[in-house]
Order: C-alpha cells, then structure tokens, then sequence
C-alpha cells in the first residue's frame, strides 16, 4: 500500500556535466519505494550514484527528470511541486542526514553543532539547548559539550553528527557511508548506535554503505549498478 511508504521515488534521472562539457549520466531512470520503518542498506561500487541518489532523496539536489514524494504524518510532499523554501523547511523538519565527513561547524562547540538544527526550526535558545544536551547524552558524548570538532575523535565527531540529525525528531535518516572514515573499533560503536537508535526512536533509516557489517545489521539490501537498482 502506498500509505507504508515513506519515500517513493519513480524514474529519477540524472546527468552532470564533466570537463569539456561532456556529460555523464549518473541515474538513468532509478525507482525505488522505502517502507516506513525500514532499515535498508544501499549498496554498489563507488561511482554508481549512491551519493547522488541520497542527496535526491533528502531534497539536497533536483533531478534532471522523475518524481520523489515524500509521506509524512499524513502529508504527502512532491518535491518537483514545492519550491526552494518549501523543500528546505521539510528537509530541516523531517529528513535527517549523516555524512562519512561529518560536516560539523569548525568554529562551534560540539553543543552549538547540535542545538544549530533546531534553532533554525524555530525552537527557542533554551529548548535547543535542552534538546541538545539530552541528545548527546544519549549517544554518549555528553562529556564533549563544550568542545570543537578539532578536539574530538573521529568516532565522537559521527556521535555529534549523528545527535544534530535527531534534534527535530526526522521521520528518516539518509546516511552516506557513516562509518567509512572511521576505524573498525569505532565503527562497530557507531553501527550499534545507530541500531539502537533505531529501535528507540521507530526510525526510517536508509544508509549507503560498503560495510558487510552494515548490510548484515539492515533489514534490506537495495543494489545499484549502471544507474539503476538492479536489486531490490
């Protein structure tokens, strides 16, 4: 039924324009359905478009041609009917995002870079704050509130990372190889954070991966190849 879907995209394509103007196809007509609930590992050889087809997704980049809609609590949001600004709000409301780089603010605390979602949502300094403090205790860096991303490990930058994705309470999380820039020790922690999480908080969880340990941990595996899902 299409009310367990939280994503539906149909025939995504698209083309970026390389040196010399030449142009190269990326997504070449990819469909993909994501249930509500779902933990699903996306996975293929570097260069497929697992990168581009998240970034599609979270409404980061427009596809050159195809639909993406989106459901949530009822509402269903087209993305190719929404504007800028529209798309923006539900993206900070409703979409989640962890990158293998994590992209903290360097000129921020740990705790600025969580509260920093929030504040754009709307939330008042004191709840994002709260919000903030109590987030990063539960992913286990609470005693690194006051520290910048250059003080931290790298397994503590994705904890941070991965609190200012929670703050506005996202229906789904798309991550981009979160464990790919750590070791296997902080790997291992990050994936069982993220499982728990997971559980916790009934999330929708769409992860693209080249970790065995990620795909054994999902419920589905999604394969790309040549543009397209070619299993699903």
């Amino acid at each position: 039924m299409i009310s367990d879907l939280i994503i539906k995209a149909d025939n995504l394509k698209k083309t970026y324009s390389k040196v010399k103007g030449k142009e190269i196809p990326v997504l070449k007509g990819l469909s993909l359905e994501i249930k509500k609930g779902e933990f699903v590992a996306l996975m293929g050889p570097s260069g497929v478009g697992k990168s581009t087809l998240l970034h599609l997704l979270g409404s980061l980049d427009n596809p050159d041609s195809g639909e993406i809609r989106l459901n949530i609590n009822g509402n269903s949001y087209i993305f190719s009917n929404m504007t800028e600004s529209q798309l923006s709000r539900v993206r900070n409301s409703h979409i989640g995002f962890v990158f293998q780089f994590h992209h903290l603010l360097p000129e921020f605390t740990s705790l600025e870079n969580v509260m920093m979602p929030a504040l754009i949502n709307g939330d008042s300094f004191s709840i994002a704050e709260r919000k903030a403090m109590d987030l990063m205790a539960s992913v286990g860096v609470s005693e690194r509130l006051h520290h910048k991303p250059s003080e931290l490990s790298g397994g503590e930058q994705q904890r941070v990372a991965i609190a200012r994705a929670l703050i506005n309470e996202p229906s789904i999380i798309l991550a981009d190889e979160p464990t790919g820039n750590l070791d296997s020790a902080n790997a291992s922690s990050v994936l069982e954070l993220i499982v728990s999480l997971r559980k916790e908080r009934a999330l929708t969880i769409l992860v693209a991966t080249h970790s065995q340990a990620i795909a054994s941990a999902s419920e589905r595996i999604v394969t790309m190849g040549d543009g397209k899902i070619i299993h699903n």
